[in-house]
């Protein structure tokens, strides 16, 4: 009998041990099956909405990551839910032309920078920005989705992790 008992308390401990592991590997992150959803967490510590909104924002509108940032950004901006963003994204509207129905200027895609050239993807785009900054003639800029992206990125990436943006 004691050679049955000792073992099945082994056991027991041994599974007592591993489940209190994980319960404290556990705290504050999402595990699934893509790994440790970190770019989510973010976007929501950045944007301050749950976590759960930025993944049922992926989910049921199936926005690629390098977009999702865009989406809360606008939506942030213009007052409204990233829903209604989304659902002119559907109607085909660029992200500059969203921005615009809202009244939001292209200058607030755009976060200052220290660096007298500026290379691709950016180049052009802060091309413009020096261009028409001090005139304000903000509605002549024209930004691509592409270069949309890429600046709100940017700003969302320098901004959350505190880092110049030249850098």
């Amino acid at each position: 009998m004691r050679k049955l008992v000792i073992p099945a308390l082994s056991l027991l401990l041994m599974a007592a041990s591993v489940s209190l592991a994980y319960a404290q590997a556990n705290v504050g992150v999402s595990i699934g099956p893509g790994g440790v959803k970190g770019f989510d967490l973010s976007i929501g510590a950045y944007f301050h909405v749950p976590e759960t909104s930025v993944l049922l924002v992926r989910n049921r509108y199936r926005v690629a990551d390098e977009e999702l940032p865009v989406v809360f950004f606008l939506a942030a901006r213009a007052g409204v839910a990233p829903s209604v963003i989304l659902d002119l994204r559907r109607g085909r509207l660029g992200w500059l032309d969203i921005a615009l129905r809202y009244h939001l200027t292209p200058d607030i895609f755009f976060v200052p920078v220290a660096a007298e050239h500026i290379g691709p993807p950016y180049g052009r785009a802060y091309g413009n920005f020096r261009r028409y900054r001090e005139r304000r003639e903000w509605r002549r800029v024209v930004l691509t989705d592409r270069e949309v992206v890429d600046l709100v990125n940017l700003r969302f990436l320098s901004e959350y992790h505190r880092v110049p943006p030249e850098r």
